[in-house]
């Protein structure tokens, strides 16, 4: 009987140590959504393309399955563009980074599907609209000061050259994705 309650009680102080860890993770994602939900963008881009994820402090966020293509991932939330009114836009930050020091051939960028558009989006069978703008091109989409990307979510209502070069351009279907960086 003596035997159970140390096993017991060594188990028990491992799942306290767990539990520590695990509410230590789940207050630091609390405290910093940005990250936990620029995480879930490159794990969606990760998993698509059966590339790999690095670590938080590399220059990039998502390597293909050949090593060859280094990927940046900025995920957004459909965001209201005035509070109390209809309009949503997708908003990404800091494309280059807070030290503008990322290294990357190309941007994908994610955005919740605005189910009143997702009829007008290239890619109708996913929860995400999805564009794919390589560096060369960062220019056409990104004002380097300060370093944000903002469109609405309906395409119809681009009128903007950036909203209009992503939609027109650079927006991607899922399985454009998968086909171009699986093998990539």
């Amino acid at each position: 009987m003596n035997d159970e309650i140390i096993r017991l009680r060594k188990r028990v102080a491992e799942l306290e140590r767990e539990n520590a860890v695990l509410c230590a993770k789940v207050t630091f994602f609390e405290r910093a959504p940005w990250m936990r939900d620029g995480i879930r963008g490159e794990q969606v881009v990760a998993e698509l393309i059966g590339g790999s994820t690095t670590p938080v402090n590399e220059r990039f966020d998502v390597l293909t399955p050949s090593k060859q293509v280094r990927l940046e991932v900025k995920y957004s939330n459909l965001n209201l563009a005035v509070a109390g009114e209809r309009t949503k836009r997708w908003t990404w930050a800091n494309i280059l980074g807070f030290d503008r020091a990322k290294v990357f051939e190309s941007l994908i960028l994610v955005g919740d599907a605005d189910t009143r558009y997702h009829h007008l989006y290239r890619d109708r069978e996913t929860p995400f609209i999805f564009f794919d703008v390589p560096y060369v091109d960062l220019s056409d989409v990104v004002r380097f000061s300060p370093q944000l990307i903002q469109i609405n979510t309906n395409p119809r209502t681009a009128r903007t050259d950036v909203a209009k070069a992503l939609y027109g351009r650079f927006q991607i279907t899922r399985d454009e994705l998968i086909s171009k960086y699986r093998n990539a």
